[in-house]
């Protein structure tokens, strides 16, 4: 069992998660308080547990990589019902890599919360730049 919360890059929010073995849920929550020490915390519940294997495997998670996508990159971001085309406008709101100005319309934007292809992908090309439905799940 494991249960904890992140401390998210420019989120005003805690990520606070649980699990056991690969069952896992987690989402944001309660903002951080003023005064409160912004941390990252982990409680493994068990027996015979690594310490230092656990610490390590968690250091080696940490992102030092760039963002895929640059500011005015076209992108394909996954909405409630498909794949809605937009535009990189800005990064790191809210703890999300990216913001995402939704293409002919002014007022919309979306966030994405993991730079990964499940999340917001590069369209194969400006033909493909067009909203696709999600498949149906079967």
């Amino acid at each position: 069992r494991y249960k904890g919360v992140l401390n998210v890059k420019n989120s005003p929010f805690k990520y606070v998660f649980q699990g056991v073995g690969m069952i896992y849920s987690g989402s944001f929550r309660s903002m951080w308080g003023k005064d409160e020490k912004r941390e990252s915390r982990f409680v493994f519940i068990g027996k015979n547990l690594d310490k230092q294997g656990l610490i390590d495997g968690f250091l080696k998670c940490k992102i030092d990589a760039e963002l895929r996508f640059k500011i005015g990159d076209k992108v394909l971001a996954s909405g409630e019902e498909g794949w809605v085309p937009g535009t990189i406008s800005r990064y790191w709101e809210n703890g999300m890599p990216y913001v995402i100005k939704v293409a002919g319309n002014d007022e919309s934007d979306m966030l994405c919360p993991f730079d990964v292809d499940e999340f917001c992908k590069a369209p194969a090309s400006d033909a493909e730049w067009v909203f696709k439905p999600h498949p149906i799940d079967a």
